[in-house]
């Protein structure tokens, strides 16, 4: 009986999960934004969290090198301090997800991860654009 397990499996061997997480961290890094399912996107949050709170230590050269360790690109680390630039006003909850649909063939529940500053930035263009409509 495994009583208090937390690690979520996803039905795969550990360097295979470990793998997809850190490719689903960096293609998050890249396009700012993915679908995926709710569970790898739980999962998926708390690592984007890390690597983002890592990005902000006081030593620059150290972090720097951690990320580099987690994320085998330099095009990445500068993009993490980019991101971690942008949301230098939070303590954390860097990322969010939002329930999409349920996919067709197994009814898995999709969700959309992206950062933070992302959704809010879109919100407040959309509203722009709504109150210059409702205006003409």
């Amino acid at each position: 009986m495994l009583h208090l397990s937390s690690v979520k499996k996803f039905g795969r061997v550990k360097h295979h999960r470990d793998s997809m997480l850190n490719n689903q961290l960096k293609s998050l890094i890249e396009k700012e934004s993915i679908y995926t399912t709710l569970n790898k996107a739980k999962v998926l949050k708390a690592n984007a969290d890390k690597i983002i709170t890592t990005s902000r230590k006081e030593d620059k050269e150290h972090a720097s090198r951690l990320m580099f360790a987690k994320l085998q690109s330099d095009r990445l680390v500068r993009k993490v301090f980019i991101l971690s630039e942008r949301m230098r006003s939070r303590n954390s909850g860097f990322t969010t997800h939002v329930s999409i649909k349920n996919r067709v063939g197994d009814n898995a529940v999709l969700t959309k991860v992206e950062w933070i500053d992302v959704s809010e930035k879109e919100v407040t263009n959309k509203s722009k654009i709504s109150k210059k409509a409702k205006s003409k």
